[in-house]
């Protein structure tokens, strides 16, 4: 496809992805701003480490996946007779759904019966109300978007390059992503949006940044910590074709966490996240990765 043809016929795409950029630029300015004038260099870590034993580390992770493989083998023979079995909608909804429940269920249990663990109480360090952690998550967003991109453009580049060579690559998207695509239905679009850009977010922060990052934090470094959260955080997505971009999130997560010391924060930041790839795949849903210039 030519460049000049896909941005006469894309123009909401292209006035979004303009408006990001600027939006972004102008956000990049005032934390660089910020940061030069009023901390002069100097940061300082808020987030509160979970020093618990490997034990406990080991069986909360344990219950987790254990009913993360009891959700998926409950809902693939609830729809094991669906003609598409690999991007069957209703089953990405209500597994999503049952699992996100159900890790929160487990978390709520386990925050009960280990109380002398302190989970709850050393989960956020400073009291943020919403309206002062989501704007700060969309600013934190605006900040990290233009190398959320650059690295993901990079990587789709150097996959495509390796394709044409004839290494066994995969430039799929993520099943998600391809969903989002297939759908029709307005009401399925809405169940799935509110899987990605409500229920995921909470979900995937409390256990990622809340219980792994946390945990992590009190056995290593900082910067190490936030490097294995992120790399666990891209490889629970399991796609190629994201994950040095999912890494770069993962690690922005952290930094949000880290900048608030409060967990709404990254929780706002991954929801702006979700919520800016469903709006680009409606806008755009078959984005070109080659353009003849």
């Amino acid at each position: 496809m030519e460049a000049s043809e896909f941005i006469k016929e894309n123009p909401a795409f292209i006035k979004y992805i303009t408006g990001l950029i600027i939006t972004s630029g102008i956000c990049i300015l005032i934390f660089l701003a910020r940061f030069i004038f009023k901390h002069q260099g100097q940061t300082s870590e808020k987030v509160i480490s979970w020093n618990v034993k490997w034990t406990d580390f080991g069986l909360l992770i344990w219950l987790i996946l254990i009913w993360l493989l009891f959700s998926f083998s409950v809902m693939s023979k609830i729809f094991a007779d669906s003609d598409d079995s690999s991007f069957n909608i209703n089953q990405i909804i209500y597994g999503g759904f049952s699992m996100h429940v159900g890790i929160l269920i487990i978390l709520y249990l386990f925050q009960k019966k280990n109380k002398y663990l302190h989970f709850t109480e050393s989960l956020n360090s400073i009291k943020l109300p919403v309206w002062k952690s989501m704007p700060l998550g969309l600013f934190i967003f605006f900040c990290g978007f233009p190398f959320i991109w650059l690295v993901s453009t990079i990587w789709g580049l150097i996959l495509l390059v390796l394709k044409k060579e004839g290494y066994p690559v995969s430039l799929e998207a993520q099943p998600i992503i391809e969903i989002f695509q297939q759908l029709t239905s307005v009401k399925l679009f809405l169940a799935l949006s509110f899987l990605a850009v409500v229920s995921a977010p909470i979900t995937e922060e409390l256990i990622f940044r809340g219980v792994i990052y946390r945990f992590l934090k009190s056995k290593c470094s900082v910067r190490l910590s936030m490097l294995a959260s992120a790399v666990l955080f891209a490889l629970m997505h399991y796609n190629i074709a994201s994950f040095p971009a999912l890494v770069v999130v993962g690690l922005c997560l952290c930094i949000a966490y880290e900048v608030s010391g409060n967990i709404l924060t990254p929780i706002f930041f991954h929801s702006f996240f979700n919520l800016n790839s469903v709006i680009l795949i409606t806008l755009q849903p078959e984005f070109p990765l080659e353009f003849n210039f």
